[in-house]
């Protein structure tokens, strides 16, 4: 199982699956004060339950402040709806 990375403290990495899985797109977990925010979904609604929910369960987040999307590249948005179904969390983009 995959799972998030500490870069800093409060901020971590999942390097999730992209296209044919020989290469790895970024999702970004920010907690602060309390508050979890993730950046970006990966590609696909599959990714958001084979990859970042099972990532986000084991970092033992329950729920999602905000859901943020760098740009609006499939790798980085294809996930967003499911999330925000699981999650009822507002997103941006910024």
């Amino acid at each position: 199982m995959r799972r998030f990375e500490n870069i800093v403290p409060g901020v971590a990495l999942l390097k999730v699956p992209f296209n044919d899985g020989s290469y790895d797109t970024g999702v970004i977990l920010v907690q602060c004060n309390s508050h979890n925010v993730l950046i970006d979904s990966g590609e696909y609604a599959e990714t958001v339950h084979d990859c970042i929910l099972p990532a986000l369960k084991a970092a033992g987040v329950d729920e999602l402040d905000w859901l943020l999307c760098t740009h609006n590249h499939g790798d980085h948005t294809g996930g967003h709806k499911r999330l925000s179904e699981v999650y009822s969390c507002p997103v941006a983009v910024f």
